[in-house]
């Protein structure tokens, strides 16, 4: 009897898993809108939408009932329950946003400064703590009080690529101090770019208008990935990032839902970003 009750509550709980979720994400005119994040909510599963505003999770621990939240930048955030064995379609609202009347001060900077690693290594590396479409890896920067800094440029390496072709986005986000990092990010713009080859990676800034008065975290977010046709049984399907020594933690999560994770790795290794930036110049 008791082996047939073990039994029963094993199909039972096998019933309630939908272990796989297939869906769509559309604006209010039916047209697909790509990148959007999606995740389970109280869990560390999730994904980003293709190109075809499509997604697809796959995951055995996916329970039916499981409340899905999405957002995406410029749309109100989402919450849907799917139902079991349906491939559901999420028509997104765009917000609309009412600014008031400015006068627009003209700011003075310094000339262009870099921060975060003074040199990259190849042979330090840091990658993803998840396979997850939207996993982010994060470093911290500190601004000096009451100063302002406008982010000119970015430069990372990527130090091995498993796959045909990586899609990355890279996120701002506040930081009150090194553990309490928002969770939503402040850059108004996607800023997306695709990697065919390891090597380095420089993204311009300058018309992205970044400026950013507090302490924040930058992050490079996996979005999107392309197998090879012909992948070699001993090429692992990994993505790291050149990196050094004496410049950690590191920050991690695995969607957008979750809380930011800083671990010290050995020899305190860090994610190897540098960025170009112009500090305000005050007039008193």
């Amino acid at each position: 009897m008791k082996k047939l009750l073990i039994l029963f509550t094993i199909i039972l709980k096998s019933n309630l898993c939908l272990s796989q979720l297939k869906g769509k994400c559309v604006d209010s005119a039916g047209k697909p809108i790509p990148y959007v994040n999606i995740g389970v909510q109280n869990t560390s599963i999730g994904t980003v939408t293709d190109l075809n505003g499509d997604f697809i999770i796959n995951d055995k621990s996916l329970q039916e009932n499981a409340a899905i939240i999405v957002s995406h930048m410029g749309y109100e955030t989402k919450s849907v329950t799917p139902a079991k064995d349906t491939p559901i379609e999420i028509v997104m609202t765009q917000l609309n946003f009412l600014l008031d009347e400015v006068k627009i001060q003209p700011l003075k900077f310094t000339s262009e400064k870099k921060l975060g690693n003074n040199s990259l290594s190849k042979h330090i590396l840091v990658g993803f703590s998840s396979r997850n479409l939207g996993a982010e890896v994060g470093k911290f920067f500190k601004i000096q009080k009451n100063k302002k800094i406008k982010i000119e440029k970015i430069h990372f390496e990527i130090a091995e690529l498993g796959y045909k072709k990586g899609t990355f986005r890279i996120n701002f986000y506040n930081a009150n101090n090194d553990v309490d990092i928002e969770k939503v990010r402040v850059n108004d713009a996607d800023i997306i770019m695709e990697v065919v080859e390891t090597g380095d990676v420089d993204i311009d800034l300058k018309n992205n208008n970044l400026i950013l008065e507090n302490d924040f975290l930058v992050s490079i977010e996996c979005i999107n990935v392309v197998e090879k046709e012909n992948l070699d049984p001993k090429e692992k399907k990994i993505i790291y990032f050149s990196s050094n020594v004496f410049c950690g933690p590191v920050y991690r999560r695995s969607n957008n839902l979750t809380k930011w994770n800083s671990k010290k790795e050995k020899y305190n290794m860090g994610l190897g970003i540098q960025l170009f930036a112009k500090y305000q110049i005050n007039e008193n």
